[in-house]
Formats: C-alpha cells, structure tokens, sequence
C-alpha cells in the first residue's frame, strides 16, 4: 500500500502523464527454440541455444522502445542483431547478463529511442 500511496503522491506533485511512464522488462531467450526432429535409423546432434538477455521497454500508452540484447560474448559486432527490428541495440558480456556497464547503454539506448 505505501508503494502506490506514493505513486500517486509523485505523480501529482510531478504531473506526469500516462506517455511519460515506462515499463521495462529484461528476460532470457535461447537461440535455439526447439530440438530438430529425430528421423528413426538418422543420427541427430544436439544444438544447445545459448542464452541472450532481452530488454524490452514499453509505455504506459503502448509506445515501445526497440529491445536492446545482451549477448554472451566479451565483445559485441554490429551483426549479432542484423535481423533484429529496426533500431535494436546490442551489448555484450560472458554470462549474457545486464551489468551496470551494460545498463548505461540500455539508459542511452532508451533516452535516444524514446524522444
């Protein structure tokens, strides 16, 4: 309760409007979806997808931000998201973790994308 009493103390001192508040989500994906099918007497690999962190980032009147992706490398290239929507960002670090380092970029990646 103190949560939303303060909330709404905020956004009437402040004025904010619904275009003014965002939602922002991280969560992971692998990059393999699914195992391929099995063909009795084939001998099949397994593929194991790795896992890249996605940040998603939508307003409270439904304006989104194109994600930005933390991929599991030391170092991020510009083609980890050549299939990604227009405007994606990329990033990267070992685990495919959000690191404060990382999270600097999301911030300009945001402030950039949402004026």
């Amino acid at each position: 309760m103190l949560f939303y009493s303060s909330l709404n103390s905020v956004r009437e001192r402040y004025k904010f409007e619904a275009k003014d508040i965002w939602n922002v989500d991280g969560t992971g994906c692998t990059t393999v979806q699914k195992p391929p099918k099995v063909i009795v007497g084939a001998l099949t690999s397994w593929e194991r997808g790795q896992l890249v962190t996605v940040w998603c980032v939508v307003s409270a009147v439904g304006q989104a931000i194109p994600p930005l992706f933390v991929f599991p490398r030391v170092h991020f290239k510009d083609h980890f998201i050549r299939d990604a929507p227009a405007g994606s960002a990329g990033t990267a670090y070992p685990s495919g973790w959000m690191t404060s380092e990382n999270f600097v970029t999301f911030l300009h990646h945001f402030i950039l994308s949402s004026r």
